[in-house]
């Protein structure tokens, strides 16, 4: 005897999902971008316009002084200049 199929039309992983778990799928994916790529990205940013102790646990806003002197250092653009030629080449 054979057996007859049915053809079910197919629905999206989407559409199958109450929309209440959609929204909660959609805070855990941004929590976890904002976690692993934005948090680092903020602090690196706060570090480098603080001159920080990490041993002692103080820190002490400095602007951009640090940033002009590693413009003026001539080490540092040595450094990148090597850099920039080992990752191009």
């Amino acid at each position: 005897m054979a057996r007859e199929t049915v053809e079910r039309p197919r629905v999206s992983i989407a559409a199958r999902l109450p929309r209440g778990l959609t929204l909660v799928v959609c805070l855990v994916l941004v929590s976890y971008i904002f976690v692993i790529f934005l948090r680092p990205l903020v602090e690196a940013f706060l570090y480098s316009v603080n001159d920080t102790d990490v041993i002692a646990g103080r820190s002490r806003f400095v602007g951009t002084q640090n940033f002009a002197r590693i413009a003026s250092d001539g080490s540092f653009w040595s450094a990148l200049r090597v850099a920039s030629l080992f990752t191009l080449f």
